[in-house]
């Protein structure tokens, strides 16, 4: 409860599972709590709740998700996007999970309340930044528009432990703040953000500035939602060079421009037609023969006027010799 209204990715007490997500939309999902029956755990991750594991998001829409709490905790809903954190120290991992009997919740909630406050009290000599470092989790964004989720503290994306990686990408419109923790968001460059809360500083990022989307709805030749870019956007033909993605959401071929566009949508460009050819001038006489047939013509004419001044010429002749 109150964890991943769309997607929840767990570490807890196995192997640390790895995630990929293209040409999808998660959208329109809410984690509330109580989370986890404990006031003080806050509802995290309206979309997607990443614990201590491998996200890893291409060419996908995240949008219109929500982290709210409907209890008088102290503790904010956090990331209405996306949320990533870890307890803070090595996941176990147990080779014999699959073979385990399964346990009730009323076994694993004590657990998960217990190393959830081990994660909150860094252990001695170690500082909490250290017990982020450590963290095996990770996250990674590549051509992703993620715009419109809502929470209490960073509507966004929430990135408070590991590693988190964002490229191409589209990061607006969230209520809450776009991001939180930006320290731990890494720019790989060319990022777009509405505001400028997850501190991209790379090259071909732009901050505070509005990426100008259409609302989600289905754009063809997509069969999942996508936010389209409006004519005039700043994302169209600026996202990286390199452009390692072949296609967008829809499966429309990138690039279509110059240069690929930030975010999940490729603004699909028209055919361009061929130049019309003007109209020839209105012309008569030899000159419309010339223009139609060439030389060829213009030969023919002049054997035309050989021969009419020839004739003439043999008819004054026969002329003269009657007289």
């Amino acid at each position: 409860p109150g964890h991943g209204g769309g997607i929840l990715l767990s570490a807890f007490e196995g192997p640390v599972p790895s995630l990929s997500v293209t040409a999808s939309a998660i959208s329109g999902n809410t984690a509330k709590g109580r989370a986890l029956n404990d006031p003080q755990v806050s509802p995290q991750g309206g979309g997607i709740f990443n614990l201590g594991a491998h996200l890893s998001l291409a060419n996908d829409t995240v949008a219109g998700n929500t982290a709210v709490k409907d209890n008088v905790g102290h503790a904010p809903a956090v990331g209405g996007g996306i949320v990533q954190v870890d307890f803070g120290a090595p996941t176990p991992v147990s080779a014999a999970r699959t073979n385990s009997r399964p346990e009730g919740l009323g076994v694993l909630v004590p657990r998960i309340l217990a190393a959830e406050a081990a994660a909150r009290t860094p252990a001695a000599g170690r500082s909490a930044t250290a017990s982020r470092v450590a963290s095996a989790a990770t996250t990674s964004l590549d051509f992703v528009t993620l715009a419109g989720n809502s929470a209490e503290l960073f509507g966004g994306i929430a990135s408070l432990a590991g590693r988190f990686d964002v490229a191409n990408t589209i990061v607006a419109g969230s209520s809450g703040g776009d991001c939180g923790n930006p320290g731990n968001v890494t720019s790989a460059g060319f990022n777009l953000e509405s505001a400028n809360d997850c501190g991209f500083r790379q090259t071909g990022d732009q901050v505070s500035t509005d990426p100008m989307l259409d609302a989600l709805k289905v754009n063809a030749p997509g069969v999942t939602a996508t936010m389209a870019l409006l004519p005039g956007s700043p994302a169209i033909d600026a996202a990286s060079p390199r452009c390692d993605q072949g296609a967008d959401q829809r499966g429309v071929t990138r690039p279509q421009g110059p240069r690929c566009d930030i975010g999940a949508f490729e603004v699909a460009q028209p055919q361009s037609a061929m130049p019309a050819s003007p109209p020839s001038p209105p012309v008569t006489g030899l000159r419309a023969v010339a223009s139609t047939h060439g030389g060829q013509a213009i030969v023919g004419a002049l054997l035309l006027l050989i021969l009419v001044a020839a004739s003439g010429a043999g008819l004054a002749l026969r002329r003269h010799r009657a007289a």
